[in-house]
């Protein structure tokens, strides 16, 4: 697939504009081509359904046809899994899609996409009204929506106003408990993985930790150790565990979230 052969372009921008570091940037190109596989096989089988009639002289016939124009709204922590996700389904259903994200216009004409198939829109201001444009066009049929349970209920009030279908895949909540029966170093390793994936910018990171008073202390000294082994830097140098924040409101944040430790008598355990 052509697809694939871009594979060295998606991971140089991965590297560079994503804070990813090698294998994660090798994990996404390859998951993301994943998709458009799966998807260009389902849409073989995209039969209808015979349905039995009350009136045995009368047979009832149902056949999957294009919805239309489906407008793909996908977060920028996983730029071309998200896309190809969404576009994927869409373009096996045989939908023409139009992308609002940071992506690569380049990759879809070298990908040899059909023409029109994929269009996209690159905005890092007025991105409401972009979302709202998209709600209300009467050409657009379909809204898919990755993002903040915030934005996704005023799109679902956007929707409404033209009776729009809307998919919403809404931000996580994820606490991490550990119990004293744990397996502490399996434990730990989890939490690892599960809070610095992508520099922790994924909605399924873990946003806190519950344990268990008697293996506190034990469990806290194996985070401490791990965190201070990760190696912090540009993701494209082998041994990088950890890159940079994809942009400045992020750093921002993790800034104030260490700041604001003091408010809640808690102390910093380790900083990697």
């Amino acid at each position: 697939m052509a697809f694939k052969s871009l594979s060295d372009v998606s991971r140089r921008d991965l590297l560079q504009n994503n804070g990813f570091n090698l294998a994660e940037a090798r994990a996404e190109t390859a998951y993301g081509a994943s998709f458009l596989e799966w998807f260009a096989s389902e849409a073989e089988r995209t039969y209808g359904q015979v349905v039995p009639a009350a009136n045995t002289g009368q047979r009832i016939l149902t056949v999957q046809q294009p919805l239309g124009v489906a407008a793909l709204l996908a977060p920028w922590n996983f730029p071309i899994a998200m896309i190809t996700r969404k576009a994927g389904v869409a373009l096996a259903a045989g939908c023409e899609t139009l992308l609002s994200c940071i992506a690569q216009a380049v990759l879809r004409q070298e990908a040899r996409f059909p023409q029109g198939s994929i269009n996209i829109v690159l905005t890092l201001v007025r991105v409401a009204e972009v979302g709202e444009a998209f709600c209300k066009s009467q050409q657009i049929q379909k809204i898919s929506f990755t993002g903040s349970s915030r934005v996704g209920k005023l799109l679902a009030q956007q929707c409404g106003q033209t009776l729009k279908k809307l998919s919403p895949e809404l931000d996580g909540n994820s606490p991490f408990i550990v119990f004293d029966d744990a397996d502490l170093d399996r434990a730990v390793k989890t939490l690892m993985l599960a809070k610095f994936h992508i520099s922790g910018q994924t909605c399924v990171t873990a946003n806190r930790v519950f344990v268990q008073k008697g293996i506190y202390d034990k469990f806290s000294l194996k985070v401490k150790d791990r965190t201070q082994q990760l190696k912090v830097g540009p993701g494209i140098q082998a041994g990088v565990n950890v890159g940079p924040l994809t942009h400045q409101g992020g750093t921002q944040k993790a800034l104030a979230h260490i700041q604001g430790l003091g408010h809640f008598s808690s102390e910093r355990v380790a900083m990697c």
